[in-house]
């Protein structure tokens, strides 16, 4: 953006302009996630207008408390500390009351370095699986609606 002088707003509106109508509608995730009392926060190196984009597409629009984006971390992106430290603030969590759900296994760092339990959804990426094995992952799973089944039961119990 600095060097070469382009429009972040522009740039983020032309590579979240794709198709994502091929993904399904998640039911389990919508019923787990409307389970789920606690806040909801989604905190991503996308967009506003993309969040929304998937979130509905999948179903689960409406079922957050809010979301933090780029451009709410001032254009510095996961996994730099100051992005973890302004959702922090703005939603006003406590890290040691929360758990960040991230397929990007190194965007755990953070977020386990402030004290939050960490989950790595599993894939296949290189990107993505770089640094899978670290000891700051607390938890890897391969289904988040089976994960968050399985969270709900326990705090019921």
């Amino acid at each position: 953006m600095k060097q070469d002088g382009i429009n972040p707003h522009d740039f983020l509106e032309f590579v979240h302009d794709i198709d994502i109508s091929w993904l399904p509608k998640d039911l389990k995730l919508r019923e787990e996630l409307i389970k789920i009392k606690e806040k909801k926060i989604i905190f991503t190196n996308g967009s506003h207008a993309h969040v929304e984009n998937v979130t509905k597409q999948l179903g689960i629009d409406g079922l957050f408390d809010g979301a933090f984006d780029i451009v709410d971390a001032d254009f510095t992106p996961k996994p730099h500390l100051d992005p973890y430290e302004k959702l922090v603030k703005k939603f006003n969590i406590n890290p040691n009351q929360s758990i960040l759900i991230e397929d990007i296994a190194h965007n755990l760092e953070q977020a386990k370095n402030l004290g939050m339990k960490t989950c790595w959804l599993e894939n296949e990426e290189a990107f993505a699986k770089k640094d899978s094995d670290k000891s700051y992952i607390d938890y890897k799973i391969k289904n988040l609606p089976s994960f968050l089944q399985e969270i709900n039961i326990l705090k019921n119990n």
